[in-house]
């Protein structure tokens, strides 16, 4: 399986499930959904790179997930950064996911050339679930919008 994702139906929010080999490839997949629904990403030139990293050896997966892709949101509000790729590394210690490190590319928003097709305001824990199975990792997030 390459990284991939699909919507789900959910009364005013965001559902998006992301699929991969990894875990990896599945928040990646994540990330992908949600810049696809932000924006039309094939106006989205790679011309900038962002990084961000969220690490915290207390946290479980969840909360990680949920932080990084939490950072992103405030990136585009503070700074108009829309995303075209994601790349995602972990952080392991003692057989644990302790940190993700997502380095992006993409542009800033030009209200000429970009138009915004949902505006996501949060990232929520309601019916988050990461999961691994024989087809590989997957992550199931709710965004409100």
């Amino acid at each position: 399986m390459t990284a991939n994702f699909e919507y789900y139906d959910h009364t005013a929010d965001l559902g998006v499930i992301g699929h991969g080999d990894t875990f990896e490839q599945a928040l990646e997949a994540v990330f992908l959904a949600l810049f696809a629904r932000m924006a039309d990403i094939e106006t989205v030139d790679s011309t900038q790179q962002q990084l961000i990293e969220v690490v915290d050896p207390d946290a479980e997966l969840d909360e990680l997930v949920v932080n990084v892709l939490s950072s992103f949101l405030s990136l585009f509000d503070t700074d108009g950064f829309l995303g075209r790729s994601a790349t995602v590394s972990t952080t392991v210690e003692c057989d644990r996911i302790v940190g993700l490190r997502v380095s992006f590319s993409g542009e800033p928003y030009q209200p000429a050339k970009h138009s915004i097709k949902t505006h996501i305001k949060a990232v929520t824990y309601h019916d988050l679930r990461i999961w691994q199975d024989d087809a590989g990792w997957h992550i199931r997030i709710l965004f409100d919008v």
